[in-house]
């Protein structure tokens, strides 16, 4: 089953289960075949999919704001996904030790996963 956390397609889109996703084997964030060109036959015959971000190296790149790191920077995990983000580029202006966190993306995949089990 699909970690609803990894749904960080290039559209957008939150989560659906009905629909077909490929894992990048480098960051496994999850895409969805039509948006990568993928369809299922073709990904069975493929021993790895790596998405655009990995090939070029865009992987070292933090936040939404696409940025290398800095350590004079302050960054914030996320739950779902590990990324680390800048406070103010998530617009998070209070975050505590304790709680937990979700970048955008994971938080609306959790939202959408979550009342998606309510329904059944």
């Amino acid at each position: 089953m699909l970690d609803a956390s990894k749904c960080k397609c290039i559209c957008k889109e939150a989560f659906d289960p009905r629909k077909f996703y490929i894992p990048c084997t480098v960051c496994d964030r999850h895409f969805h075949g039509q948006c990568v060109g993928m369809g299922d036959k073709k990904s069975k015959r493929m021993k790895a999919f790596v998405c655009d971000n990995c090939k070029s190296g865009a992987a070292d790149l933090y936040c939404v704001c696409k940025k290398p790191y800095d350590s004079s920077q302050f960054y914030v995990g996320c739950d779902g996904c590990e990324g680390w983000f800048h406070p103010a580029c998530v617009t998070e202006s209070k975050i505590s030790k304790a709680s937990s966190y979700y970048c955008p993306s994971c938080k609306d995949c959790k939202t959408v996963s979550s009342s998606s089990r309510s329904r059944r």
